[in-house]
């Protein structure tokens, strides 16, 4: 089941994928990975603002790990496998390449949650049917479509967590090598897991403390045997960006990298209109109510789940762009989000078991309220709705925030991008390009506006708009044929999977 769901999520996220190349902080990465693919080298000369950079002897880093780079390689090395096609449209191929990783990724993530919703007592069938749920009623849809790096965080997140899980309640040199083999890949991915893994150690000797300490430090070193790799790549790639294996080069380029007020961070992260976590991803108030249920009966997973969504939270919090810049919600928490919706998979089995048309009910008026929300965030890329709050602050507001930092489009419900991306979209559709018209902050801000430019660059973030139509249609017509029929076989060996499960029962 896991590999069929996996490639029905992989060949459904690229049917679904963007036109867009990687941009901004992906960018970054992925101007790393080709270095690394065709020259063999870390550095990049791409033009672009000096916090994206560290620069050492004349040459130019990416601040971020390594993680996001390396995870895009099979992206890359897919484009120059097949770019020289004749009459492959180059541009549309690159850009459609770089979401392959992510898609991979986020698929992969989301089938293991399906699997570890299994294991804390779903039924196969409310397993897949949460998994579909978290794949198209989240923010995952919105990132998995996207070359950023939260796709490849919440793959390895996930994967962590059940390998901590697994090694407390039955250690195995196996099980020890691979989750030190995944704590050294996650903090390759981004630095803020640190405390994950120093939340999943304690979790592990909580549950193994009757052993004696012999056993627990072979355990220890078995498991820091794995991590070697992945700490050894992260030390080394500090020393080649900054001359230091323990300076990462965020000092330099960051201004008070974590200086940001906790509680208003954390407000904003969870709850404000702009980038509330609850209004980008609705299917997690289930999570809410299945709380209380989940610390009683399945007390180890609780109690990792809140340690890790804790400290996640609270780092981003503390980060003064903890918004995450032009994006679309709440992107550093993109990564909790299987995590969180484990909470409610103890509650709802139960349910499944004595009113599943409640459960039934509660997924399906979350499902299609989450289904809108990643609907909007993906027919428009963020950045048409993230240049009108631009436009807005130059226009009609004070110019002395930076442009990265729209506060009243986190804060004030008729300047949210879900409202945005609704009316943009709208407007697109009708062909009418009067955007002032009925912007949805009218009443607040009367003043007239000029929105022409941003109306002009609006399209839908679609790749088939640029495959389907033109000299190149062929290659647009096979790809989508191909993914449909991965969608149908593995669609169809999923069904037969569920109705062997439900006959055992």
């Amino acid at each position: 089941m896991f590999a069929r769901l996996t490639v029905l999520l992989f060949c459904a996220f690229l049917l679904l994928s963007g036109r867009e190349p990687p941009w901004a902080d992906a960018n970054i990465a992925y101007q790393t990975t080709q270095s690394i693919v065709d020259r063999h080298e870390l550095s990049i000369s791409l033009n672009a603002p000096s916090y994206f950079f560290v620069e050492r002897a004349g040459k130019k880093y990416g601040f971020a790990t390594l993680g996001t780079a390396l995870g895009q390689v099979p992206s890359y090395l897919t484009y120059k496998a097949l770019r020289r096609l004749p009459g492959l449209p180059q541009a549309p191929w690159f850009a459609f390449a770089s979401h392959l990783s992510s898609a991979l990724w986020m698929a992969l993530a989301i089938a293991l949650f399906a699997r570890l919703a299994q294991r804390y007592g779903a039924s196969p069938r409310l397993a897949v049917g949460l998994s579909l749920l978290l794949a198209f009623a989240t923010l995952c849809l919105v990132y998995a479509r996207s070359s950023y790096g939260e796709a490849l965080q919440t793959l390895l997140l996930t994967w962590f967590v059940d390998l901590t899980l697994q090694v407390s309640e039955q250690p195995s040199r196996r099980r020890l090598l691979f989750t030190g083999l995944c704590a050294g890949l996650l903090l390759n991915a981004k630095l803020v897991y640190g405390p994950v893994i120093l939340i999943g150690l304690g979790c592990y000797l909580l549950a193994q403390h009757r052993r004696g300490l012999g056993p627990l430090v072979r355990d220890l070193l078995l498991a820091s045997l794995g991590a070697l790799p992945g700490l050894a790549l992260l030390l080394w790639h500090n020393y080649v960006k900054t001359g230091h294996p323990l300076r990462t080069g965020y000092q330099s380029g960051q201004l008070g990298l974590f200086d940001g007020n906790l509680l208003a961070g954390l407000h904003g992260l969870l709850l404000s209109p702009g980038r509330g976590l609850f209004f980008y991803a609705p299917p997690l108030v289930l999570s809410l109510l299945g709380i209380g249920h989940a610390l009683r009966t399945q007390r180890r997973l609780t109690w990792m789940v809140l340690g890790t969504v804790a400290s996640v939270a609270a780092i981003s919090a503390k980060y003064p762009v903890w918004h995450g810049g032009y994006c679309f919600g709440p992107r550093y928490l993109v990564p909790l989000i299987p995590l969180v919706m484990l909470l409610a998979v103890p509650w709802l089995s139960h349910l499944w078991q004595t009113q599943r048309s409640r459960v039934v009910l509660a997924v399906a008026l979350t499902g299609t309220l989450g289904a809108g929300v990643a609907g909007l965030g993906s027919a428009l890329y963020w950045d048409h709705y993230c240049r009108v709050l631009a436009a807005v602050q130059h226009q009609a507001l004070s110019p002395r925030w930076s442009e990265d930092h729209h506060a009243f489009g986190y804060y004030i419900p008729q300047f949210s991008p879900i409202s945005g991306h609704l009316w943009l979209l709208r407007h697109l559709l009708g062909h009418d390009p009067d955007l002032h018209r009925d912007a949805p902050w009218k009443q607040l801000l009367p003043a007239q506006l000029d929105l022409r430019d941003e109306f002009a660059r609006l399209r839908i973030d679609l790749w088939t708009r640029d495959w389907l139509y033109g000299p190149h249609k062929r290659y647009g017509f096979a790809i989508y044929g191909l993914l449909v029929l991965g969608i149908g076989l593995s669609t169809w060996g999923l069904s037969r999977s569920l109705r062997r499960e439900s006959s055992h029962q």
